[in-house]
């Protein structure tokens, strides 16, 4: 792969794009499926595209072959190159690093892990690239439940009761610990690990045995899980929201249906379309969708997102609770503003342009010069205040 840019219509260098997938994560998988899906809606725009695969143990790695799923199994036996990046350059291994691409933006489709978690937008910060993706805080915050509860709280924004279970405190005292569950928060509680998604681990307990089984299946995942209040007749509705162009779009909402007591991983990746199915738009009443669409585009709008989200909701009757905030929602949503796939490939260019425009914007942390030459040497006394 040589390090050259092709040229548009105009004789001006394409923009060279990144698409990160994989990562260390239980969505690993599932974040190659969506990674190859954007590689392929985005061929027929006007980028030079780069997939950067990263395997489970952090590495990474770019091919041509990346743009076939097949290449991703045992049978597919793709031929990736290890690379690197040097600031806003992607190297190859080798005796020497080779350039192989100046990298002008990237696309986050690592579901799960450190990559949705603000990993890997902390890290193309730090490259100083224009990320088509929401930034680490965020990123970071949002993909703890329970870090996300108390900015939801002060937002004014509702949501169902809930609670925390620590591994430690419940290894100490298990008892205590069902006890302090049950007065909180009654029988029956919904528990799933705080910074994991597509329903791993989650599950619903009807009395202490079941909540003491649900815990430790929890805690195989993670030290930190969270409790909440189960609804029986609740309903899942998703919607999604984007900003291109200096405007904030809004889909609308949809309802993932489960045979289920809960959306499961398996309903979900696992059978192939032939068990789940989605209403779009969801029948429910104008109101209530109408105020689904103001929170979510609240939620993008005064908390700075960027990127395509898709926020959850609990809905009962006509009771509205938020549930979480997917900063890298599968498919990446496009299915909830079009069906074509030709037009997602459009969506996810507004995307790039936007961070693109966005990045031409921002102010960069430089250091200050002369700062260094004025602390005192190495074993000197500090100056005076």
């Amino acid at each position: 792969m040589a390090m050259r840019k092709e040229k548009n219509k105009k004789g001006e260098s394409r923009k060279t794009v990144a698409v990160l997938f994989g990562g260390p994560s239980f969505e690993h998988e599932i974040s190659v499926l969506t990674g190859v899906f954007v590689l392929n809606v985005l061929k027929r725009q006007k980028y030079d595209l780069l997939p950067v695969y990263i395997d489970a143990a952090g590495d990474f790695y770019t091919s041509p072959d990346m743009f076939d799923v097949k290449s991703f199994t045992p049978e597919g036996k793709g031929s990736f190159t290890k690379i690197l990046f040097v600031r806003n350059t992607v190297c190859r291994f080798g005796k020497r690093l080779k350039p192989v691409a100046r990298v002008d933006c990237a696309f986050n489709c690592c579901h799960g892990g450190w990559g949705e978690g603000g990993g890997v937008s902390a890290l193309m910060r730090i490259y100083d690239i224009p990320l088509a993706s929401p930034d680490a805080a965020l990123s970071g915050v949002f993909m703890d439940k329970l870090l996300s509860k108390p900015l939801i709280a002060g937002m004014g924004i509702p949501f169902v009761r809930y609670t925390a279970l620590e591994e430690g405190t419940f290894l100490r005292d298990e008892a205590g610990e069902m006890a302090r569950v049950e007065g909180a928060l009654g029988f029956p509680v919904i528990v799933k690990p705080a910074r994991l998604g597509s329903s791993i681990g989650v599950s619903v307990a009807r009395d202490k045995g079941e909540l003491a089984a649900a815990a430790r299946l929890g805690f195989a995942f993670d030290e930190r899980l969270l409790v909440e209040e189960y609804l029986p007749d609740k309903r899942d509705i998703n919607c999604a929201a984007y900003a291109a162009g200096g405007e904030i779009y809004v889909s609308e909402c949809e309802e993932p249906l489960s045979k289920e007591e809960i959306l499961s991983f398996r309903e979900k990746y696992l059978a192939g379309g032939k068990t789940r199915k989605n209403v779009f738009p969801a029948d429910l009443p104008e109101e209530v969708s109408a105020q689904i669409k103001r929170y979510t585009e609240r939620l993008y709008k005064e908390l700075h997102f960027s990127g395509m989200v898709r926020a959850d909701y609990l809905v009962c009757g006509n009771k509205i609770y938020f549930s979480e905030m997917n900063t890298v929602p599968g498919s990446l949503s496009y299915y909830l503003f079009t069906e074509k796939f030709s037009a997602a490939g459009k969506l996810f260019s507004a995307l790039i342009e936007e961070a693109l425009a966005s990045a031409a914007r921002q102010k960069r942390a430089y250091p200050l010069p002369g700062v260094l030459s004025s602390l005192p040497a190495a074993g000197g006394k500090a100056p005076a205040p």
